[in-house]
């Protein structure tokens, strides 16, 4: 059996032979148009993944507020639980230098 003629992976044309065993695209250009193709499945990816944790958020914080709304100690437990939480990320970010604060 033989080897199937190898073909760009960008547009599935067969390749040059005289390309060399490595290369992958039959041009420069397809080759930024493939890198460009997966930078934007990339951001696509992000996009969708922060939707859905739009919708996240906005359920819990329903959550929230009808359990806030209907206990006034269980309202008292939530705004010191998201204080502690919130300490703790701006701990975090000054730890790891990430927004230092200004001193004087």
């Amino acid at each position: 059996m033989g080897r199937a003629p190898r073909a760009c992976a960008f547009c599935k044309a067969p390749l040059p032979s005289e390309l060399g065993p490595a290369a992958r695209y039959c041009s420069r250009a397809h080759r930024q148009r493939a890198y460009e193709a997966r930078q934007d499945a990339a951001i696509a990816r992000l996009q969708r993944r922060i939707r859905a944790l739009e919708r996240q958020l906005a359920s819990f914080e329903r959550i929230i507020e009808n359990a806030a709304d209907h206990d006034d100690h269980c309202a008292r437990v939530i705004a010191d639980a998201l204080l502690v939480e919130t300490e703790a990320a701006f701990a975090m970010r000054r730890a790891a230098g990430a927004n230092p604060r200004p001193e004087g």
